[in-house]
């Protein structure tokens, strides 16, 4: 496989848990410590991006912070392609804690035509689980050079007029042959949380 550099974003605020996602445990386990470990079956070359790098002292790699804050998801894109030295850069949210290992896989051997690739599931395009091209990085400088006040901030910073711009290509989840429907279960609120720990208890093979 290309070299790769994989990014796990903890830098959301997790405003409607009102603690941080990536801290929570499920059966035993920090969220970030089962993204990580499934990450580690795939390449060495795994960065955090954190704007509380203190807050992930347990886990042996190097943090970067945002450079813009406040812009959301973009804000960590940016960051994360800046700091990279490859080409490839595979990009996964701290709120997926149920994305195998073999469905990242399925991205990263994709043919992608040296575009972002992004899955889609039931028409939702995943954009927190996905391969970044580091040469995409000047779309991302060049919205962050035009940006007007008259603009929402919304649709100044949103990931769909990042990768509209540089040229993306998707990849339909459910057609993926690791695709099972509890990968993209999303931990955004204490019922998503509640449901996630109730999904493993049933099988614990979600987390390994």
């Amino acid at each position: 496989m290309e070299a790769i550099t994989a990014y796990i974003l903890a830098g959301g605020k997790s405003s409607r848990l009102e603690t941080n996602k990536a801290l929570l445990e499920i059966e035993g386990r920090k969220v970030i410590d089962i993204i990580f470990a499934k990450l580690k079956l795939i390449t060495s070359n795994i960065i955090i991006s954190t704007n509380q790098p203190q807050d992930f002292d347990f886990i042996p790699v190097d943090k970067i912070k945002d450079i813009h804050k406040d812009i959301g998801p973009l804000g960590g894109i940016h960051s994360c392609l800046t700091h990279s030295e490859t080409e490839k850069n595979f990009v996964i949210s701290c709120d997926l804690p149920l994305m195998s290992e073999r469905f990242m896989r399925s991205i990263l051997e994709a043919e992608n035509h040296n575009k972002i690739l992004l899955p889609t599931n039931e028409g939702k395009i995943e954009f927190m689980c996905g391969l970044y091209l580091k040469s995409t990085l000047q779309v991302i400088e060049s919205i962050l050079e035009t940006r007007s006040e008259t603009e929402g901030k919304n649709k100044r910073f949103s990931m769909w007029n990042y990768v509209h711009k540089a040229e993306f290509e998707l990849l339909e989840a459910s057609q993926a042959p690791s695709f099972s429907e509890e990968i993209f279960s999303n931990l955004n609120t204490i019922e998503d949380y509640e449901k996630i720990k109730s999904l493993v208890h049933l099988n614990k093979a979600l987390i390994e």
